[in-house]
């Protein structure tokens, strides 16, 4: 499941950074000299990147990360070994092995290693989007900051994030997309309470009243009186009120809850475990009444029909 790259001196490394287009922007910095290797393994959990570099040098050696269109995403980072300084938006963190800090990747950020010898980190790339909170709440209060991991959530998520690492190459799509869509939904819970505990971070409330209304609906996904109303009342809010909290962050209540029971169906469909269950069955499982409207949303959402998408996923390699 991992796509490996190895180089095996500072200027092989920078070439790839800058010539690549998808997920980390580009890594520039000086040579730290002779003695320099990279081992980078990168995997996908569905809508997530998980990545991890082990490198050796005989000098600490610095990068910056340039914003790249094509690199919308906040990167959580975790130094396995070694120190890690990070510089975004007039904040700076040293990072101790095990501690996690979040960089905004459409920004310039400067990075450095703080110790010679070996050195490994862990990296998670996370859509903006997928988040679901107010992303320059984010950037503003929490880039470039040692994030708590010492209890709660933030213990949880680096220790599922390190988890992830180790059972990348065990794993079937299948499963491994479940899991990332778990993982994406504990960093959203994580940051989302960073955000509600920081007295400065404004709307700070507000999310975590999104975050707790959108906890409460993917664990009632296949209930199907699930609705804006029952949701609402699920988190003591005014229908109206959910629906401005909802619409602040470019959503709607019904699609949001719509999208996610599609996604469900979506992995459920593509689970060879699933396969004794029926299209029907697996629709009316998520909230789904109608057979030929959960069709038509389906294909509208991804292009293709529910019996295509299990056929596809269950198709021989090859």
């Amino acid at each position: 499941m991992w796509k490996v790259q190895k180089f095996e001196d500072y200027q092989q490394m920078r070439r790839f950074f800058r010539e690549r287009d998808h997920v980390q922007p580009s890594t520039v910095g000086p040579d730290p000299g002779p003695g320099y290797s990279m081992t980078l393994r990168e995997a996908r959990f569905g809508a997530i990147t998980v990545g991890y570099a082990d490198i050796s040098a005989r000098h600490p050696w610095s990068g910056e990360m340039v914003s790249s269109d094509k690199s919308d995403v906040f990167l959580l980072v975790q130094p396995l070994i070694g120190f890690h300084h990070v510089v975004q938006r007039e904040r700076e963190a040293l990072l101790r092995p095990g501690r996690l800090a979040l960089l905004d990747a459409t920004m310039p950020c400067r990075r450095q290693t703080s110790s010679y010898g070996p050195f490994q980190i862990l990296f998670t790339a996370v859509p903006r989007s997928a988040l679901g909170l107010r992303t320059g709440r984010v950037t503003d209060r929490l880039t470039a900051a040692e994030l708590p991991t010492d209890d709660g959530l933030g213990s949880l998520t680096a220790f599922y994030l390190r988890r992830l690492l180790r059972q990348a190459d065990d794993l079937r799509p299948a499963t491994a997309e479940r899991l990332g869509s778990s993982c994406l939904d504990l960093i959203t819970s994580y940051v989302g309470d960073l955000l509600y505990e920081h007295p400065e971070a404004g709307d700070g409330l507000a999310d975590a009243l999104v975050m707790r209304a959108q906890s409460y609906a993917e664990s009632h996904l296949g209930d199907r009186d699930l609705s804006p109303a029952t949701l609402a009342a699920a988190v003591h809010v005014s229908v109206r009120y959910l629906h401005k909290l909802f619409a602040d962050r470019r959503l709607t209540v019904a699609g949001w809850i719509r999208h996610r029971r599609l996604e469900r169906c979506r992995l459920d469909l593509s689970d060879p475990v699933q396969a004794q269950w029926s299209i029907t069955e697996i629709a009316h499982r998520w909230g789904f009444t109608d057979s030929a409207h959960f069709s038509r949303a389906f294909k509208a959402a991804y292009g293709i029909t529910p019996r295509d998408q299990r056929l596809s996923a269950h198709a021989p390699p090859g």
